[in-house]
């Protein structure tokens, strides 16, 4: 997301002139499914605790280097087009201080892949689907006990130096049935090719799933993971 892609909003100034005891920035390359609002708040005082709701979830805040508190606020791929609140909490001292930002989810509309793939990633045998429930019991586990402090320092980069094939949240058919929206994006790159974690995390991950083949996640604190996953080639 360049800087010239980012819109910035701020609170207006109170009527005497005098700034907000506690304010909200967002920026953001657009407000739809699939996109992520950068969300900033300058508080006055030195606050013990943030928190930041938004679209029902509570959102982990950290603080930077400016003294301001930060939050990474992800648009649903099916998220609904609407108004809904940012809000943000901040204790400073015995004083809670709270304020909001409303933002307005546009529709989006994504395109359509058809693949032909094994029918057993389609139709899988109840054999095959016991260790699917086994495979969802762990990632769940894994995506419910993310690091609680930011584990990334450094600017994100990307995981290899080819051109990305595919888009998130295309929607997929597969042998003409609907299958659930593409979650990821994919790079096409010859075998063998050193593969970078984006940013500083940890490896929560590493194992052969079913559906996504050779796996690995990698948890860079608050709620933010990385998945790379290394495609069969029969699929």
């Amino acid at each position: 997301m360049t800087a010239s892609a980012l819109v910035a909003m701020a609170f207006s100034l109170g009527a005497t002139g005098q700034a907000a005891p506690i304010t909200i920035d967002t920026a953001y390359r657009s407000i739809a499914p699939g996109e992520l609002v950068v969300v900033t708040i300058k508080i006055e005082g030195a606050p013990t605790n943030v928190r930041v709701d938004a679209f029902r979830r509570v959102i982990p805040a950290f603080k930077i280097d400016d003294g301001s508190w930060r939050a990474l606020v992800g648009i649903d791929l099916d998220q609904r087009p609407g108004r809904y609140l940012v809000e943000a909490e901040a204790a400073v001292g015995s004083t809670v201080l709270r304020q909001s930002r409303a933002l307005v989810v546009a529709p989006r509309k994504f395109p359509t892949r058809t693949l032909r793939v094994n029918p057993a990633f389609v139709n899988p045998s109840p054999t095959e689907l016991t260790r699917i429930r086994a495979d969802q019991a762990f990632l769940g586990e894994v995506y419910a006990r993310p690091a609680a402090t930011r584990l990334w320092s450094a600017p994100f980069v990307r995981p290899v130096p080819g051109d990305a094939n595919s888009s998130f949240g295309t929607r997929s058919v597969f042998n003409g049935e609907p299958r659930s929206p593409h979650g990821g994006t994919d790079f096409l790159s010859p075998s063998g090719t050193p593969i970078k974690s984006p940013s500083a995390g940890r490896i929560v991950c590493a194992r052969d799933l079913y559906f996504t083949g050779n796996t690995v996640i990698i948890d860079h604190g608050l709620g933010m993971f990385r998945c790379w996953r290394i495609s069969r080639a029969s699929m």
